[in-house]
């Protein structure tokens, strides 16, 4: 599943600096207890920011990062949640 144009995506797509992108990608791997790697937490990052990777995918390899994006989607949505009670 390596693959470096998935990681230079967000540098080229975004205005976030590597250093930003770095933590961010750390960040997600904290957020799902380091249970997705880190090309994994990149995607989710790109997909926060709109940017399309599934074309860099196998289709087996695609079902673990929509889990992982679903359940960003869930701990967002309880943080939000627990903010505004």
């Amino acid at each position: 599943m390596t693959n470096t144009k998935i990681f230079r995506l967000p540098v080229e797509k975004t205005s976030l600096s590597d250093k930003r992108i770095y933590q961010t990608i750390q960040d997600k791997k904290r957020q799902h207890v380091y249970a997705i790697s880190s090309e994994t937490a990149t995607c989710l990052l790109e997909a926060e920011r709109g940017i399309d990777t599934s074309r860099h995918f196998s289709p087996e390899e695609l079902p673990g990062i929509r889990d992982a994006t679903d359940t960003t989607i869930a701990l967002r949505r309880t943080e939000v949640m627990l903010e505004n009670p």
